[in-house]
């Protein structure tokens, strides 16, 4: 068992910076060795700064599928939706092109989703595992 390693950084710009170069390239290299990547991110306000400099590094988004960790029972349109959050502040700028497939299971795409194609289908390493939005053994 390895010991925990601490990371200090001067500033949240810093920290958000390093993390996204960090995190894309782990979906590069996912993407390289198989065409597409899939990453779940939380929720809350806490990673708004991450997602907005994940939204500024050109990668393949268009092969990259974004799916929530958690999410708040409101509704989508609602300003502490975990959804929203994501689609305001990661799914812009390169990562506009980002397949997103949130936790609310309402069974149709929202009427003012400019994008309603994604929504689904889920990628073909997830869909064994998740049915109706709920987890099956994950």
């Amino acid at each position: 068992m390895t010991s925990p390693h601490l990371h200090e950084f001067r500033d949240q710009k810093t920290l958000c910076h390093q993390l996204a170069q960090r995190i894309t390239t782990d979906l590069q290299g996912a993407l390289d060795a198989r065409g597409r990547a899939s990453v779940v991110v939380s929720g809350g306000r806490t990673p708004v700064p991450l997602f907005t400099a994940l939204a500024r590094i050109p990668i393949k988004w268009d092969r990259v599928f974004i799916t929530l960790a958690d999410e708040r029972w409101v509704e989508i349109h609602d300003p502490d939706s975990n959804e929203t959050l994501v689609r305001e502040h990661l799914l812009h700028g390169h990562g506009e092109k980002a397949r997103f497939r949130g936790l609310r299971n309402d069974r149709s795409p929202r009427e003012d989703d400019p994008h309603p194609s994604r929504a689904s289908p889920l990628p073909p390493d997830l869909s064994p595992h998740i049915r109706q939005g709920e987890a099956e053994g994950v």
